[in-house]
């Protein structure tokens, strides 16, 4: 059975009311031609863009002044592409590298969720796939969002895959970087079972880690459900032998986010993954994780950064391998965050994800994953998580709990 089909009926579509004024469609339009533009415009070109940017101005917000805007924007990308052209004309990603760019423009927050769309675009033609679903969510595009998850989780599940070398080598798992027929880059892991001595453990720490690919689609099903933009996973048969892995076996396979759309220099706060840890029950995530990050070992990282406007960043977990550990090893892991170390305050929109959670549809899209303990261990972290923040409210109050 296709790893995808169950979780058609999970995905909670937002309708988007589409109320953009018609003169920024109009720009956004043009900027859009100019960023999609293959070839250096014309002067024709430019100055009919030049136009319907600068066209039925006066319904913008009081003191905001599109023509400042206007000519701001298509200087940018003018002189963007001009300096350049020439460096980035063998690179597949220079209209890429032109949208991200683009962030730093300065944009009225009304008009974000058409910039997204535009972004989105780029990089759907560009086989960025998670990317842009991720980029149409956050503009309120959600059907669209979940038409391109089901046409490429198809196209996964039926097409081959060519590995490309062995990467992460320092994990417990075996992963692959491969890429599809069409040239989509992926990860591919084996079904493979490691029970070892983590090669993170902190001092002292004698516990063992149950890594396994299994984990990861566990951990990708709770993402989905909570909106984490975890990257589109599926389960299937190899259609092939190939490096260790043999024609037949199970394997996971899993989008990737290029790094020309990470940000680098941004690490997320402390507690943004932490319900989520909780429930999968991941000692994975710790601290340590993110300091060795930062001094350069950028494979360790188990989080993407990804822009968004006006400073704002979306916060991506990654790498489920070592999720749905036993409770005896949670017990005495020093990376697994108990409740007691809760840190406060939390995102209200996360918490009431998890809050709506369903047993019974988790159980139904986890049978098939994990087995039925751990299971049942996770459901009851997902209980717990909530009568102690319930309490916390009572407690303490909604100004101490939330952060928004």
């Amino acid at each position: 059975m296709k790893f995808i089909t169950t979780f058609f009926i999970i995905v909670f579509v937002s309708s988007f009311s589409y109320r953009a004024e018609a003169s920024f469609c109009d720009k956004l339009f043009a900027l859009k031609n100019y960023l999609l533009a293959k070839n250096y415009p014309t002067s024709r070109e430019y100055q009919q863009a030049y136009n319907a940017l600068l066209k039925d101005t006066t319904k913008l917000s009081k003191g905001h002044k599109a023509e400042e805007h206007a000519i701001h924007s298509l200087n940018f990308i003018r002189a963007f592409r001009k300096e350049s052209l020439n460096a980035s004309r063998k690179s597949n990603d220079s209209i890429v590298f032109i949208g991200l760019q683009a962030f730093d423009l300065s944009i009225h927050p009304s008009f974000h969720n058409e910039f997204y769309v535009i972004f989105g675009e780029i990089l759907e033609s560009k086989g960025y796939y998670q990317s842009a679903m991720v980029y149409f969510d956050i503009a309120g595009e959600s059907k669209r969002a979940l038409g391109l998850k089901i046409q490429v989780a198809n196209y996964l599940y039926e097409n081959n895959v060519t590995i490309v070398k062995e990467i992460a080598k320092e994990s417990a798992t075996p992963t692959y970087l491969a890429h599809t027929d069409n040239g989509t880059m992926v990860l591919v892991k084996p079904n493979q079972e490691i029970h070892l001595y983590s090669p993170w453990r902190a001092e002292g720490e004698k516990k063992i880690v149950h890594h396994t690919s299994l984990n990861e689609a566990g951990a990708y099903i709770y993402g989905m459900l909570l909106k984490n933009y975890t990257p589109l996973l599926v389960r299937r048969k190899a259609l092939r032998s190939e490096y260790k892995i043999v024609k037949g076996e199970d394997i996971t396979i899993q989008l990737m986010i290029p790094r020309i759309l990470q940000v680098d220099y941004v690490i997320p706060p402390k507690n943004q993954f932490q319900m989520f840890d909780y429930i999968i029950g991941n000692v994975d995530r710790y601290r340590g994780n993110y300091a060795r990050y930062t001094t350069g070992a950028g494979d360790l990282r188990n989080f993407i950064v990804l822009r968004k406007l006006d400073h704002q960043y979306v916060y991506i977990p990654i790498d489920g391998g070592a999720a749905f550990a036993p409770d005896e090893m949670l017990i005495y892991s020093k990376r697994f965050t108990t409740l007691s170390k809760f840190e406060f305050p939390i995102n209200r929109e996360q918490y009431m994800r998890v809050k709506g959670l369903n047993d019974e549809l988790l159980k139904e899209l986890l049978q098939d994953v994990l087995p039925e303990e751990l299971i049942a261990d996770s459901l009851k972290r997902k209980s717990a998580l909530v009568r102690f923040i319930e309490a916390k409210i009572k407690n303490k109050g909604e100004s101490y709990v939330f952060s928004d």
